[in-house]
């Protein structure tokens, strides 16, 4: 399995920023786990409903490439309030690694690590993160997922991993782009259905997907 979709860019929050919203009125619903997906989701259970048919549809290719293999859903919807408070987190710590630069720059350095509220995917309900476990074993993919110790290794194109690394990353992208997903290149595990990210990596004339306090 392929993808021919090899964009490396990462959008900034003022490009991100400049996308339209039409909500489209999406429902919210609880996710479970299936025959090929884990469901390891500590907090909010819910996504809309059309990113859980195509996170269901991503984790079926991906078994029908290898049987043993399953995808792993770490992280779904994410409420404003909390998504607010990690990026005032990312925003001191940008600030104590970054004291000359202005806060234009700030903004959009702390971004890369936890977006801007306004444009983030998770509070949409549109927002996955996930990875690949085998027999239960996550696998390797170098640079733990939430690890920002090192952010650049956490950059899907990471020049540095093991090419069985590179290889997984791979993968992960290829079965989540072939059910409609849109990758974050910033985050080998981050991809999303009907936000602003979705909306700028392919193209579309606006987001479908709005950022909610609390599903329905």
């Amino acid at each position: 399995m392929r993808s021919f979709f090899f964009d490396r860019r990462i959008f900034s929050f003022a490009q991100l920023n400049l996308v339209p919203v039409y909500e489209n009125g999406e429902p919210f619903i609880r996710v479970e786990s299936t025959d090929f997906l884990e469901v390891c989701v500590s907090e909010s259970r819910q996504l809309r409903s059309e990113t859980w048919l195509r996170l269901r549809e991503a984790s079926e290719n991906l078994n029908r490439y290898d049987s043993e293999l399953k995808l792993r859903l770490l992280y779904g919807y994410r409420s404003l309030t909390v998504q607010n408070h990690w990026h005032q987190e990312a925003l001191l710590r940008a600030r104590n690694l970054h004291p000359g630069a202005s806060e234009e720059e700030i903004i959009e350095i702390a971004h890369l690590s936890v977006a801007v509220p306004v444009v983030a995917g998770h509070p949409t309900g549109g927002a996955v993160d996930v990875t690949i476990s085998r027999l239960g074993e996550e696998l390797d993919m170098c640079g733990k997922y939430l690890d920002f110790s090192d952010e650049e290794r956490l950059h899907t194109f990471y020049l540095h991993t093991s090419r069985e690394q590179f290889e997984r990353r791979l993968l992960l992208r290829d079965v989540m782009i072939s059910a409609g997903f849109a990758p974050f290149n910033g985050e080998w595990w981050h991809f999303s259905y009907g936000d602003r990210e979705w909306a700028a990596v392919y193209g579309h004339s606006h987001a479908i997907f709005e950022q909610v306090e609390q599903p329905k």
